[in-house]
């Protein structure tokens, strides 16, 4: 499955609830990629939860990414 796979399919269930551990904001507008999540218990829409997926510009780097990709 791809990421816009991803995307679609969480957007057709109507989201997903997640708690976000820490704020994560990054910006890459040569591959249109805009995150922006605050941290606390949230409800995500499919682009937001791919944002979330996606995101590794932090002390964790690729690990925390895999870590929440798992």
């Amino acid at each position: 499955m791809n990421v816009q796979g991803v995307e679609k399919l969480l957007d057709a269930l109507g989201g997903v609830t997640i708690f976000v551990p820490k704020d994560m904001q990054y910006q890459d507008d040569t591959q249109g990629l805009y995150i922006s999540l605050k941290q606390g218990k949230q409800h995500l829409n499919g682009k937001q939860a791919l944002g979330f997926l996606r995101f590794r510009y932090d002390e964790n780097g690729d690990i925390g990414r895999v870590q929440r990709q798992q």
